[in-house]
Order: C-alpha cells, then structure tokens, then sequence
C-alpha cells in the first residue's frame, strides 16, 4: 500500500488505518468496497505494484545456491532441500547474493 501513497506504519496488524486505506483503494479501483483483501484486491494490488519486478534481484538463483554452499561448504542437495522447503522452490527472499554476499 505503501507503494500507492498510502501512509501505513508497519504493525503487523491489519487495524484501522490499514482498513480504510483497504477501503479507499477499492473504492477508488471500483471494488466492492468491504475492506476484505480477497482475490479481486490482491490482483489488482499486484498489478498496481508489480512486486515481482521491484524484487527480480532479491531472488537466487542456481549459482546463488552453488555459491552459497561452497562459502559454507554444505553439499548442494542441501542447500536445495532448504531452498524448496522455505520458498516452495522460488528462492531464497534475503539480502545475500553472490552479487551482494554477506
């Protein structure tokens, strides 16, 4: 929401000034304005935010993983089995890359 203008501090609660920004932007995307985040929200959110892009450098990859294990040497399969069992196989969402190693 934030990426829409929308002035929210990050609580980890869906309170009162989550709701009515919930609200405004259906009203203003022509949603049923019921302040749920279904479906119709959630596609139009993601639209209007394109999240994917904005986080495309924040996935790894094969050679993260690779480069990962040899810095820790942990044996590939392993570094693989944690990477599909944490990110259902879409990897890792951290600030470590082999571009950018901690």
């Amino acid at each position: 929401m934030g990426k829409l203008g929308y002035e929210i501090p990050a609580t980890g609660y869906f309170g009162n000034m989550t709701d009515v920004a919930v609200r405004d932007f259906q009203r203003k995307q022509g949603l049923v304005e019921d302040g749920e985040v279904g479906i119709k929200t959630w596609t139009v959110l993601i639209d209007k935010t394109r999240p994917a892009q904005s986080l495309s450098d924040k996935f790894l990859g094969e050679q993260d993983l690779r480069d990962f294990g040899q810095k820790h040497k942990l044996p590939l399969a392993a570094v693989k089995a944690v990477n599909e069992v944490e990110s259902s196989g879409k990897g890792f969402f951290c600030g470590w890359s082999s571009k950018n190693p901690l």
